[in-house]
C-alpha cells in the first residue's frame, strides 16, 4: 500500500500545514515534532503561517521545513485575505491541507475549501472553556466546518467527545531526548545556576501565563506549602497576558524571594532536570505536552482532575490529581509527594514508563502517516 501511495500522481504526498504563528506553545511544538518525524521519502511537509509571532521559527528552519508567511492585518482573515490565500493554495496544489489552532482551523480551512482541496484535516488541541457559550459566529462555523473538513483529529478523548469525532491521536514527545539519564550531577548544577535555583525542594510549571493554566491557584497553594517547606522554590516558565497580574500577586503574598518568573524558555529539558516536582493546575486542558515532557523526564506530577490530564495521569500512579481551583488541596498534594521520597521516586518512575509506552513521538507520527496514506489511498 505504501509503495502505491508513494507514487500517487508521481510525487511524494505534499502536506500543507496552516497555523497562526510560531510562538512557544504546545500546538507549535506538536507541529514541529510531527514535521521532523515524517518519512521524507513519502511525505513533503510545508507550512504557511499568518502572524509574525516567530519565536520557534528558527527551529523549523533548522529542521529543514519550508515555512512562509501569509501576513494578515487583523486577528481574523477578511474575505479578501481568504480569497488571496485560496489562490495561493490552489497554485501550490497540496494533496492534503492540515490546519491547527483557531485561525487556521476556520479561515485557513475555508480558504483550502475555496481552492478545491478535497482532503482537509483539522487537529483540535484544546477543549472548550467551561461555561462559555458559543457566539453567533461560533454557531455559523459549527455548521460550516463539518462540510469543509474531511476529518477532525483530537489529541485526547476529552476533546474528541466535545467535537464528536472518533479520531484520537495523542500528542507525543521525543522520549529519548527527554530522558533523565542524559545529564549528570555536574551538569544539573550548571543548569540550577542558569535557572536561578536557590532553594529546595524545587517545584516547576511550564505553561503560558493565562487564566486557563491556573497559576493563581498555584501561587496560593505554594504560599500555604511554605509553612512546612520554607526553603521551597517555585520556578514559572512561560509568558502571557497574565504575567503582570501574577507578579503583583507574588508581591501581595510576600513570595518574591521564593518565586521566579523565567519567561519563555528554549531549554525545556534542562529546566525539567532541576525540578523535584512538576505541577500543572489547569482549569481546563486538552492534553498537555508540557506534562508529557515532564513525565518523560521521570518527574512526579501534581495536576488537576480535568479533561485530557486524566488521560495522562492515573491518580496515585504517575502523579496526584486534585480538583481545579482548590489551593488547599493542591498544597496538600504537593506536600504529600515532597514529604515521601519513596512515593516521589515511584511516581516519577511510573510517569517515565507511561510516557515511553503511550506518548512517544514515534507512535504519534506513525498514526498521522497512516491517516495521510489512508486519505490518499
Amino acid at each position: 500500500m505504501s509503495d502505491a501511495v508513494y507514487t500517487y500522481q508521481g510525487h511524494k504526498i505534499f502536506i500543507l500545514y496552516l497555523i497562526y504563528g510560531f510562538r512557544i506553545g504546545g500546538a507549535e511544538r506538536h507541529l514541529l515534532d510531527l514535521c521532523k518525524g515524517l518519512d521524507r521519502s513519502k511525505f513533503r511537509p510545508e507550512i504557511i503561517y499568518f502572524h509574525r509571532e516567530e519565536q520557534m521559527l528558527p527551529e523549523f528552519i533548522q529542521a529543514g521545513i519550508p515555512c512562509s508567511i501569509f501576513p494578515v492585518e487583523g486577528g481574523e482573515l477578511t474575505l479578501r485575505e481568504m480569497w488571496r490565500l485560496s489562490r495561493l493554495i490552489k497554485r501550490l496544489k497540496p494533496d492534503i491541507v492540515h490546519v491547527h489552532l483557531f485561525h487556521a482551523s476556520r479561515f485557513g480551512a475555508m480558504a483550502a475549501y475555496m481552492a478545491g482541496i478535497s482532503r482537509i484535516i483539522r487537529t483540535r488541541h484544546n477543549v472548550s472553556e467551561p461555561g462559555v457559550k458559543p457566539g453567533k459566529k461560533d454557531r455559523i462555523w459549527g455548521v460550516l466546518l463539518p462540510v469543509i473538513l474531511d476529518q477532525t483529529v483530537a489529541v485526547s478523548k476529552a476533546i474528541a467527545a466535545q467535537n464528536r469525532t472518533p479520531h484520537v491521536i495523542y500528542n507525543g514527545v521525543d522520549t529519548n531526548f527527554f530522558n533523565p539519564e542524559v545529564f549528570d550531577q555536574s551538569q544539573q548544577k550548571i543548569f540550577s545556576a542558569e535557572f536561578g535555583v536557590n532553594g529546595s525542594p524545587v517545584i516547576g510549571i511550564a505553561a503560558r501565563l493565562t487564566r486557563q493554566k491556573g497559576h493563581v491557584n498555584l501561587l496560593k497553594a505554594f504560599s500555604l506549602l511554605l509553612t512546612d517547606y520554607p526553603d521551597a522554590q517555585l520556578l514559572i516558565a512561560g509568558d502571557g497576558e497574565e504575567r503582570a497580574t501574577l507578579e503583583q500577586l507574588v508581591i501581595e503574598l510576600k513570595l518574591t524571594e521564593r518565586v521566579s518568573f523565567l519567561g519563555p524558555i528554549r531549554k525545556v529539558r534542562e529546566f525539567l532536570s532541576v525540578l523535584d516536582l512538576f505541577v500543572h493546575p489547569s482549569i481546563f486542558e486538552g492534553l498537555g505536552i508540557a506534562v508529557i515532557e515532564a513525565m518523560s523526564m521521570a518527574l512526579p506530577i501534581v495536576a488537576t482532575k480535568v479533561d485530557g490530564l486524566t488521560e495522562l495521569i492515573t491518580d496515585g500512579v504517575e502523579g496526584i490529581l486534585v480538583e481545579p481551583d482548590n489551593s488547599e488541596e493542591l498544597s496538600s498534594a504537593m506536600g504529600r509527594v515532597l514529604g515521601d521520597p519513596s512515593l516521589l521516586r515511584e511516581l516519577g518512575r511510573q510517569a517515565r514508563l507511561k510516557a515511553v509506552d503511550k506518548f512517544s513521538i514515534e507512535t504519534m507520527v506513525k498514526k498521522y502517516e497512516e491517516l495521510y496514506l489512508e486519505l490518499c489511498g
